[in-house]
């Protein structure tokens, strides 16, 4: 049942997000706030990324949709109570704190720094490739 073009989703939106980054780091900021929403959009396709990658795991793992940032809180709990090796990639703990710092902290408020938005792209890359590793190396106990 391998969906694997909802994680080809989420890689893309994870490139866009560093382009995004890359173009605000070498856009001078004139006053005009430029910079800013660029950083700023990086921070949402970095989320994006994380959202479509969350999707995947659960997707593949229980057969089910998610329509909301709750129902994908749910639905990760209980895939990771149901299955204890994939607690240790602590996804739950992973997507919510990507939620907090990329979609309400630094999309929605503006509140980052570049270090921090670049620490936290980085985190959606490990994310995406450990959604695609607790698929492809047995983990899945749908699969």
């Amino acid at each position: 049942m391998v969906d694997k073009d909802g994680l080809r989703k989420a890689r893309d939106f994870y490139k866009k997000a560093i382009e995004e980054y890359k173009r605000a780091k070498a856009c001078p900021d004139r006053g005009e706030g430029t910079n800013d929403v660029l950083f700023r959009d990086a921070g949402e396709k970095g989320w994006n990324a994380i959202v479509l990658a969350t999707n995947y795991i659960i997707k593949e793992i229980t057969g089910k949709s998610s329509k909301s940032n709750k129902e994908r809180r749910k639905n990760l709990r209980e895939v990771e109570a149901k299955n204890g090796k994939l607690k240790r990639y602590r996804f739950y703990e992973r997507f919510a704190a990507r939620a907090y710092i990329l979609h309400m902290n630094c999309f929605y408020d503006g509140i980052y720094t570049e270090d921090e938005l670049e620490e936290n792209l980085k985190k959606v890359k490990e994310y995406i490739g450990d959604a695609e590793k607790v698929i492809n190396k047995g983990l899945n106990p749908a699969g």
